[in-house]
């Protein structure tokens, strides 16, 4: 892009013609999968003013439309031959083949996973060692609220007041408050 005339505060007062000389050489970066910001630091535009210009074009702006329209084409040809490429290679390793579904198609083909399991045994953990610290009844609403923050229904979520002491063999004392788990105090 050549020097524009400036408006407001070093503002152009609109974009440099599309066919300069840093706006080809742009797009022949982007050709070859350059990210945005490489290709507008080293085609020489400053990377907000070349992403300002790209979303003028892309709302309809005749200005910024021919630029908007070519950075477009450049991201999809070079799309293009890399994906290419990966069915090319896939004849010989069908991982490339599998490697272009799990991204392409992520719902159906991506690789699960086992991240909340790993989450979900270190939060049983924390529970664990969190519930000799407190009652049964706070153990209960604790073990609730979190259920009810990860989106799991309530009827999922493990019923503590009755099911979980004997699931976990941490039977309470015969002399406990029902509603709370409490222990009552000695008296006197």
């Amino acid at each position: 892009m050549s020097d524009a005339s400036s408006g407001r505060a070093g503002h152009p007062k609109r974009i440099v013609p599309v066919w300069s000389e840093r706006t080809t050489k742009a797009i022949d970066l982007l050709k070859n999968g350059y990210s945005l910001k490489t290709v507008s630091t080293e085609a020489g535009i400053p990377h907000e003013l070349f992403l300002k210009c790209l979303q003028k074009g892309r709302r309809g702006n005749r200005d910024y439309a021919q630029f908007a329209l070519r950075v477009d084409q450049a991201i999809a040809e070079c799309e293009k031959r890399l994906v290419d490429r990966v069915v090319e290679a896939s004849a010989d390793n069908a991982a490339h083949a599998e490697w272009l579904l799990e991204r392409r198609f992520p719902k159906e083909w991506a690789k699960r996973s086992y991240t909340n399991v790993e989450v979900q045994n270190q939060v049983e953990k924390l529970l664990t060692s969190v519930k000799e610290h407190m009652s049964l009844g706070a153990y209960g609403e604790l073990v609730r609220a979190l259920a009810h923050l990860s989106g799991m229904d309530s009827a999922t979520a493990i019923d503590v007041t009755s099911a979980e002491p004997e699931q976990h063999g941490n039977a309470l004392p015969a002399s406990t408050d029902s509603e709370t788990g409490d222990i009552p105090k000695p008296e006197g």
